[in-house]
């Protein structure tokens, strides 16, 4: 199957800074949402499948070491630079063929998975279902980039200043309200909603069971199980 050309599906359209803005607060209020469900998921895990302890500050544990100039330049600059690349130019672009809404949906599914435990897997995949809508919409890559940037400033840098306690409750409040706000009055031309444009139909077999996949699905349940479990 041969990929498809951003440029031959994207609306053009341009993006302001305010419709930069919109996408950051959906992400934060989402992320707030999707991170308290996967709370719920984890403590089900511990309580039905897993016994003793569980590491649940997977993500905590991987930066809390780490030089805040370092953590700057790999999570703010060459991550989001590399994964845009890799998910909403390379992949996405392949897929698209099977339309805009499964392109968008698959992908963000890999880039999800890509990150290779529980604690991150939901809002990630949010994160690239925003990603991926943008590209499309704009044709242009740079912007999901920004957005992926300011996403990973906010929680790897910006976060660690923000003391937990009534502040951080008000803030979650704050974009989660946002987000439903602008998912009821600007929703519609934010996302692609319909596929009008398939030249072939999807084939599930060939996307998720090759030998590459299968061995990455085992590789993900593993390493979320052994990351939150000795």
């Amino acid at each position: 199957m041969k990929k498809r050309n951003i440029n031959e599906v994207s609306l053009g359209r341009k993006n302001s800074i305010c419709d930069g803005g919109r996408y950051l607060l959906i992400l934060l209020g989402m992320t707030t949402l999707l991170s308290n469900v996967t709370d719920k998921i984890v403590n089900c895990l511990k309580i039905y499948l897993i016994n003793g302890e569980m590491n649940e500050g997977v993500v905590e544990s991987y930066v809390e070491n780490v030089p805040i100039v370092l953590l700057f330049v790999c999570a703010v600059i060459v991550s989001p630079i590399f994964e845009e690349l890799l998910f909403r130019k390379i992949l996405l672009e392949k897929l698209l063929p099977y339309g805009k809404v499964i392109a968008i949906a698959i992908s963000s599914l890999f880039f999800g998975l890509y990150h290779a435990n529980l604690e991150q897997l939901l809002y990630t995949m949010f994160l690239g279902v925003l990603c991926a809508n943008i590209v499309i919409i704009t044709g242009k890559i740079k912007y999901a980039i920004y957005l992926h940037m300011a996403f990973n400033l906010f929680g790897v840098i910006i976060s660690d200043f923000i003391p937990i306690g009534a502040i951080t409750t008000v803030l979650q409040i704050v974009f989660v309200m946002s987000a439903v706000l602008i998912f009821v009055f600007k929703g519609k031309t934010m996302f692609i909603l319909k596929d009008e444009d398939c030249v072939e139909s999807f084939c599930a077999k060939k996307e998720f069971l090759s030998i590459g996949f299968t061995l990455y699905i085992a590789f993900f349940v593993i390493g979320s199980i052994g990351a939150m479990g000795e």
